[in-house]
């Protein structure tokens, strides 16, 4: 079937609307190929298109279709892509409003954030701990852990604080008899 000048020019108007070809094939009475054939003919150039071309962006939407909130680590390994990349797409979709973080998690040193590849309001980023902190939850996990370690520690601060300060205890008569550290005898 031969294309009419009016087909031609409703052609060339529809090319630059961002529809499918499917679509604008349809408009036209037509299949998809031919409309691209036509336009290709008629020297339109190529097709612009109005959507997602990254294929680690549709794989990642797939991926989180339960939506729960994935770290880019997760993300990484079940896309089969580099961390980098992951966390520069998260971040430019966020910034246009496609993705957006779905929660953090708090940990020593930065907070991690938890992705979603969906449209929404992000969570604020929470402030991170402290080197006090960080200190304090490390030696409480270690006091439920190892208690002889925890006391171990305890004991070597003390000492330590008693020197800086110039105030070190001094040793039980029986030890300093022991390592010489009495009087001459």
């Amino acid at each position: 079937m031969r294309w009419t000048n009016e087909e031609e020019a409703r052609l060339r108007q529809l090319w630059t609307t961002g529809k499918s070809l499917k679509v604008i094939g349809a408009e036209l009475g037509r299949t998809a190929d031919a409309a691209y054939r036509k336009g290709k003919a008629m020297g339109l150039g190529s097709k612009p298109f109005e959507g997602e071309t990254s294929p680690t962006w549709m794989l990642l939407t797939r991926v989180c279709r339960d939506r729960r909130g994935r770290t880019v680590h997760e993300m990484a390994q079940a896309t089969g892509t580099s961390r980098y990349t992951i966390d520069q797409l998260m971040r430019r979709k966020e910034k246009a409003g496609e993705a957006h973080v779905a929660d953090w998690e708090k940990r020593p040193g930065a907070p991690i954030p938890y992705w979603l590849p969906f449209p929404g309001k992000s969570k604020p980023k929470p402030r991170a701990l402290t080197n006090t902190e960080r200190n304090r939850a490390l030696r409480a996990r270690i006091r439920e852990e190892d208690p002889l370690r925890y006391k171990a520690m305890i004991d070597r601060a003390t000492v330590n604080r008693s020197r800086r300060n110039g105030t070190v205890r001094k040793q039980h008569l029986v030890v300093r008899a022991l390592f010489g550290l009495g009087r001459p005898a």
